[in-house]
């Protein structure tokens, strides 16, 4: 049987360390262990405590680190 070729998978996801909700209060603080790494996943998903399904962030938001208006310092990030 031959093998099927795939090509590579391509897409753009925000980047948890840029976007502006990365140390919000309302984000979705949903993270993934991979090793040791711990990777903010729920930060990069379209919704959070503002942002509730079926409504979603906007893409600027996601997508060109733009403020968001409802964004509140979290105390419980370190920095």
């Amino acid at each position: 049987m031959k093998k099927r070729e795939f090509s590579p998978m391509k897409c753009q996801t925000p980047n948890p360390n840029e976007i502006f909700c990365h140390d919000c209060a309302f984000r979705d603080k949903t993270t993934i262990d991979i090793g040791n790494k711990t990777i903010a996943v729920g930060v990069t998903k379209a919704n959070c405590d503002i942002f509730v399904y079926p409504n979603s962030k906007p893409h600027e938001i996601l997508f060109d680190e733009a403020p968001c208006d409802y964004w509140v310092k979290d105390q419980e990030v370190i920095e």
